[in-house]
């Protein structure tokens, strides 16, 4: 499971959640240690990691990476703008297998799901149907499988057989995917923390006054810069 794909998915969902008003925040950790916290409220998401963070708005298609340390942010909104094909991935789908009971994660009891595609053992998921509901994620995974599935398009040249572990899973029925292990490079992501009504973050969901903007091509022209060269 792609859990950007996921948060990235949510945050679209939550723009057609009825009568939602506080923050909803989700802490996750990833095998190397980092820890990132996600706040979700209305249209807007925001998501905190070690440098930085990012911004998305889904109602205003706008999407920023924001780096306090640097007095920057960069506007990617180009990535909201992009709409998905939405024709029918050719690569290969993914097959399901259940494996039993999973540990308790966070607080909800989940469900050990195999991930293989072509007969290679790809990733090891472990879900939970309550958190599912608790996130109002009814719209959530269709979505977030259109971004997969159009970011899979511009990848098929390139794509190995895992590549396409997150095609035609049906989250709807499996539930909300607490913990994913992938096998061939042994990393894992694992959901910490789920906290309805969490209030919003520091600074909220908007760019700092003051930082200066820049696009991707304004960004690579900055690189490009020669030292000293102001």
């Amino acid at each position: 499971m792609n859990w950007r794909m996921v948060y990235f998915g949510l945050a679209g969902t939550m723009l057609y959640s009825a009568g939602l008003h506080a923050a909803t925040m989700i802490e996750h950790v990833e095998s190397e240690g980092e820890t990132m916290k996600i706040w979700f409220q209305g249209a807007k998401m925001r998501m905190d990691s070690e440098g930085g963070y990012m911004l998305m708005d889904w109602e205003a298609n706008k999407m920023y990476l924001v780096s306090p340390e640097e007095g920057m942010a960069m506007d990617m909104s180009h990535v909201m703008a992009a709409q998905p094909k939405g024709g029918e991935n050719s690569g290969p789908r993914a097959v399901v297998s259940k494996v039993g009971d999973g540990p308790d994660i966070a607080g909800y009891d989940t469900v050990h799901y195999r991930i293989s595609v072509g007969g290679e053992h790809c990733q090891d998921i472990y879900t939970s149907k309550k958190a599912y509901k608790d996130l109002d994620a009814e719209d959530l995974f269709d979505r977030m499988q259109k971004l997969a599935d159009a970011d899979m398009e511009e990848m098929d040249e390139w794509s190995t057989p895992c590549d396409y572990a997150d095609q035609g899973l049906d989250f709807a029925e499996l539930g909300f995917p607490m913990r994913t292990e992938y096998v061939e490079s042994g990393e894992w992501d694992e959901v910490r923390k789920i906290v309805p009504d969490a209030g919003e973050p520091e600074g909220g969901f908007d760019v700092p006054a003051g930082l200066e903007v820049m696009d991707m091509s304004q960004m690579m022209q900055f690189m490009q810069r020669p030292p000293g060269n102001e």
